[in-house]
């Protein structure tokens, strides 16, 4: 496994631990997964990671609160809008690019046209990223402040350019 997987993976693995309010719409007895939760009567507004919220969701027994909020094409457009604006790269959410996965996803199973929109506003959000992150790397620059609003993703992948660039150069110029 290399160490993009491995990003990946934890930073799905945190998204998933991420504690979210669910309600309930029905009794849930105390269960055990992993870790012991107590009894929930329906109506209770509950705080659970969100793997198991997804699980009680999918079972009929909660659905999200309204502070859960899921991608949508009004989002990406937001998120597009605003990297085309400015020159330097806008912050996102640290499990933006999971999130997306999770959508599209959903995606597959519906609409074709959302979908086909869908797939277009992400090829157009990575590419202009893309090209803000090369920039960056091809200058050298990683400042906290510019790194910050990068992913954990993107932050491997400016690294990855910074480094190739860097040989790049000294084989070509021999800096």
């Amino acid at each position: 496994m290399n160490e993009l997987d491995l990003i990946i993976k934890r930073t799905l693995f945190e998204q998933e631990e991420k504690n979210v309010k669910i309600k309930l719409l029905k009794d849930v007895h105390e269960f055990e997964l992993v870790k012991k939760f107590g009894s929930f009567k329906s109506e209770d507004l509950v705080e659970v990671p969100l793997w198991i919220a997804k699980f009680l969701v999918e079972k009929g027994f909660a659905k999200f609160s309204k502070e859960v909020k899921e991608l949508d094409i009004s989002d990406l457009q937001r998120i597009l809008w605003k990297e085309k604006k400015d020159q330097k790269l806008s912050p996102l959410d640290y499990d933006f690019y999971q999130n997306l996965k999770q959508y599209i996803e959903l995606l597959d199973e519906g609409d074709e046209e959302e979908l086909m929109k869908v797939k277009t506003l992400t090829k157009d959000i990575i590419a202009v990223r893309l090209s803000k992150i090369m920039k960056l790397a091809s200058r050298g620059e990683n400042s906290k402040k510019m790194l910050e609003n990068m992913t954990e993703e993107e932050k491997w992948l400016h690294k990855r350019i910074e480094s190739t660039f860097t040989v790049w150069l000294n084989k070509i110029i021999n800096f």
